[in-house]
């Protein structure tokens, strides 16, 4: 009998000890199978514990969705999940991946924020990728407090988000979000940037501004201190600059090739054709190197310019208007050649 019991209690202990090692795998073993490597997950305040196994199915391959429950429960991760931005990595065990939920251990991302030419389009773009909706974002941008710390006014509300790469939580808020751009924006606005800023005449605003005309003349950037440098001049004279792009963006149409006798009588603060000075805002966000080359101005004598006959992309300049006009009518008849009438 003792031998008998003896057998049965080896038995009982070897299948514990089976048991709690099938366990353990399971626990610990590779849970998830990602050919690409990684995938992410979004989660916000509507994902339950059950979506999630649902998503870990679809997007992770989770071979094991009894196990992930039970070591849930024990876990102690219930709803709601933190909220965040998962990032499942290929391999990882249930035990990884409930200790990732229930700690909230979400990884930020890089976002790349590229010129773009209107708020809307602007906070359209943050609203895919943040959590915060474009209206939220909008209404964050605007803060009129804020704007006027920065020395910013609604219309150049654009100005104050330096194109570059971030890297930012998705679970910012609108709010957060804003904050941490006005300081990238007082970083990029340094002492050495805003004197040489007033030593040209302009605030940081206005060589936002001027930038962004820069931005939209030329995408050579061997051409854009000479350009800034002839918008300058026609400043200091109290010229007004007969931006095209000015009136590209007042007409709404950024592509249009040729500017027409119409378009220039279009009647809005951004036509430089019509009122004198810079516009009330940017046309478009401009890279920090457009704006270093308006702060570099070139030292010249030069009043107008005019895109080359040849379609190449670069500018003649000159210091009469009778020069330019010959310049101008060598580039109309390139036009007319090519049978580009608008």
């Amino acid at each position: 009998m003792k031998r008998f019991l003896l057998i049965l209690a080896i038995l009982i202990l070897a299948g514990m000890a089976w048991f709690g090692m099938r366990t353990y795998l399971r626990l610990t073993g590779e849970a998830v199978h990602i050919p690409e490597g990684e995938a992410v997950v979004y989660v916000d305040s509507t994902i339950t514990l059950k979506d999630i196994r649902e998503i870990l199915i679809k997007q992770a391959g989770l071979n094991d969705t009894i196990a992930f429950k039970w070591m849930a429960r024990r876990a102690k991760l219930n709803d709601p999940i933190p909220a965040g931005r998962y990032v499942i990595k290929d391999g990882m065990s249930i035990r990884q991946l409930v200790n990732m939920f229930r700690a909230g251990l979400q990884k930020p991302l890089m976002l790349v924020i590229r010129p773009m030419r209107s708020l809307d389009d602007f906070c359209l773009y943050l609203g895919d990728r943040l959590s915060p909706s474009p209206a939220d974002f909008r209404d964050a941008i605007l803060l009129e407090k804020r704007l006027s710390t920065l020395g910013l006014t609604r219309e150049q509300a654009l100005l104050m988000f330096i194109p570059d790469s971030y890297e930012v939580w998705w679970t910012s808020t609108a709010e957060a979000f804003v904050q941490r751009m006005a300081k990238e924006y007082n970083r990029f606005w340094n002492d050495e940037r805003r004197a040489k800023a007033e030593s040209i005449g302009l605030s940081p605003a206005e060589a936002g501004i001027l930038a962004s005309i820069v931005q939209e003349e030329t995408n050579k950037r061997e051409e854009m201190a000479r350009i800034a440098g002839v918008y300058l001049n026609r400043l200091k004279r109290g010229m007004l600059l007969q931006a095209d792009p000015t009136v590209k963006f007042a007409v709404g149409n950024p592509g249009l090739r040729r500017i027409l006798f119409k378009h220039l009588e279009l009647d809005s603060p951004y036509n430089t054709y019509i009122y004198k000075g810079l516009p009330p805002g940017p046309l478009n966000m401009p890279e920090p190197f457009v704006i270093d080359a308006v702060l570099n101005a070139e030292m010249h004598s030069y009043l107008f310019f005019c895109a080359r006959a040849d379609l190449s992309g670069y500018h003649v300049f000159a210091r009469t208007h009778s020069e330019h006009s010959r310049n101008a009518t060598a580039y109309r008849r390139a036009l007319n050649e090519r049978r580009i009438f608008e």
